[in-house]
């Protein structure tokens, strides 16, 4: 080999040499097409114990990023008296994990990595339960007692409805 240049680690003789430049290429799109075809097998195929971890993790990074602008957004429209958007988060996510459970325990064709994928995943990572506990505590500690209880009655209540509703909706389509 030549002298390595900035262009990724190939020599310029290397980059210059066509059957070179083609053998990179078709190694490059080949690797892609396993790339895909190994993501949507994940899904739907036996994965280890870290693909577990990392459909979790991707999961539940999608979870956070929709619960925080979600949370943001009708936290702008509503203010910030009563922790509005904690609240529609946890009985969103409430109704969600009723759902979504109800559904791949009815459709038991589907592969168990849905499971880690969205009611672990995504859904853990939406709800808010830590959140929804410490704004109550701010509400209770800065003397706003009602506020506190209410949104403990509201989350609770409110939440265990959505669970059931949701259940009986994803049996209901499944």
């Amino acid at each position: 080999m030549g002298k390595m240049t900035p262009t990724r680690g190939f020599s310029r003789r290397e980059l210059c040499d066509s059957r070179f430049r083609a053998e990179k290429i078709h190694s490059f799109f080949k690797y892609e097409a396993a790339t895909q075809r190994s993501i949507m097998s994940v899904l739907h195929g036996k994965v280890g114990t870290v693909g577990k971890f990392l459909i979790v993790g991707i999961g539940g990074f999608l979870g956070s990023i929709l619960r925080f602008w979600l949370a943001t957004y009708i936290g702008q429209r509503m203010g910030t008296r009563f922790p509005y958007g904690t609240f529609l988060v946890n009985v969103t996510g409430s109704f969600l994990v009723g759902f979504v459970m109800a559904v791949l325990t009815e459709k038991t064709q589907l592969s168990p990595n849905w499971r880690y994928l969205i009611p672990i995943g995504f859904i853990g990572g939406y709800t808010t339960f830590s959140t929804f506990e410490y704004e109550t505590l701010r509400a209770v500690q800065d003397g706003q007692f009602t506020i506190g209880t209410l949104n403990v009655v509201l989350s609770i209540v409110v939440g265990f409805l959505m669970v059931w509703t949701g259940a009986i909706v994803g049996k209901t389509v499944a």
